[in-house]
């Protein structure tokens, strides 16, 4: 009896549980709510993707918000790296083949109060809230 066995190339398997790790890279002390008509920045936060055992490639999102005051007289954007820079884009970022285990991304949140802001705002605590998510890139 014969028996004829084909040979495939080994796939990569992607395992372990994707988690992010988060720090601030400077104090939040400094920053104070602006004015009507101006913008603030947040000190830096870095986000890292982690999970004991992972090989796991991760893009990174992030959804920012103010709760409790109306979109028309406060708006937020999430940069990546500094303020000012390199907008985060509502799909989220990584490089092709998606962020490595382990790798970190800087982003900054720029919190802006419209020139006509409602009155109504005056005296109100302005307290940004950013979400960061990792999605699993399966290639």
């Amino acid at each position: 009896t014969r028996c004829a066995v084909t040979l495939t190339p080994a796939a990569v398997i992607t395992t372990g549980d994707l988690t992010l790790t988060t720090e601030w890279l400077g104090a939040w002390t400094a920053w104070t709510p602006p004015t009507p008509g101006a913008f603030r920045d947040t000190p830096l936060l870095r986000v890292t993707g982690a999970g004991p055992g992972t090989t796991l490639r991760w893009r990174l999102t992030a959804a920012a918000s103010i709760p409790g005051v109306a979109v028309s007289d406060v708006t937020t954007q999430v940069f990546l790296g500094a303020c000012g820079g390199t907008p985060l884009s509502t799909n989220g970022y990584a490089p092709t083949g998606g962020l490595l285990p382990g790798q970190s991304v800087d982003l900054c949140l720029r919190v802006t109060v419209a020139t006509g802001a409602s009155s109504e705002l005056q005296g109100k605590e302005i307290t940004p809230t950013l979400t960061v998510t990792a999605d699993q890139i399966v290639s």
